[in-house]
């Protein structure tokens, strides 16, 4: 579950397209995915909570099936691509684990709820200030 305040919804369009996401007024953009195993093709005893944890560089692919490390591996270049993995930032707190890479003001997030286990939740920001992120971060339930 995610509160926003009504600051970030003011004069903002929510549209949908593989995600939901809104543009505010001064063109800053939230867009939110929810990650599953169906979604990302990923075998039925795959344990979801660890999917930051090698897209991101985090573990080491090296215990998962060929196929499997070869896909997060490859993600993980193109996620390299677009932002700065060495910004990795990782925070575990009433029972969610949060891991953000950025560039500038671009970011990626991922969200683990610990008590759910079918789904994962990433957030891509355009515009927005790590101050502006972390206030957003704080509304996720």
């Amino acid at each position: 579950m995610l509160d926003l305040k009504t600051e970030y919804l003011r004069n903002s369009t929510v549209f949908m397209s593989d995600n939901v996401a809104f543009k505010t007024a001064d063109d800053k953009v939230v867009s939110a995915l929810v990650i599953t195993h169906e979604v990302e093709q990923l075998p039925a005893d795959f344990v979801l909570a660890r999917y930051p944890e090698y897209l991101l560089g985090i573990s080491p692919t090296t215990g998962l099936s060929a196929n499997l490390a070869e896909a997060f591996e490859t993600s993980k270049s193109s996620l390299a691509q677009i932002y700065d993995l060495s910004t990795l930032k990782s925070s575990i707190e009433n029972g969610k684990s949060i891991h953000t890479v950025c560039k500038d003001l671009d970011c990626f997030t991922i969200i683990v709820k610990q008590s759910v286990k079918d789904q994962i939740l990433a957030l891509y920001s355009q515009g927005v200030n790590s101050s502006e992120l972390g206030n957003l971060l704080k509304g996720f339930k």
